[in-house]
């Protein structure tokens, strides 16, 4: 399966964020998740920056889930949230939800 556009990595990011966006991508593309609901998952902290946006601009990735795939493996209210966290472990990082439609990738 081929993941679309809405999964592509955006130039500048640190090594780290570009594992992280790649294990994300990995494990949407495992779980046979092609979309992002339309709207673009990953953010460079710069182009984060660029918009306005106040919170996770210190991170090594923006991860966006209004109402796609990924926002049942990121919301608080959720319970099948484990094996994305082990294989975003695995890549070397953590979540932070910054509000209910994105967060914030950081260093273990």
């Amino acid at each position: 399966m081929e993941l679309n556009s809405d999964w592509d990595i955006p130039e500048g990011l640190s090594p780290l964020g570009q594992k992280a966006a790649e294990a994300i991508r990995k494990f949407m593309e495992d779980n046979e998740e092609d979309s992002n609901g339309g709207c673009t998952a990953f953010y460079s902290p710069q182009e984060w920056k660029e918009r306005g946006e106040r919170y996770g601009t210190e991170s090594e990735l923006l991860i966006v889930y209004d109402g796609g795939p990924m926002s049942r493996l990121c919301n608080m209210y959720c319970t099948d949230t484990e094996a994305f966290d082990k294989a975003l472990s695995d890549a070397g990082v953590w979540r932070e939800n910054c509000t209910h439609w994105y967060g914030a990738i950081y260093p273990l």
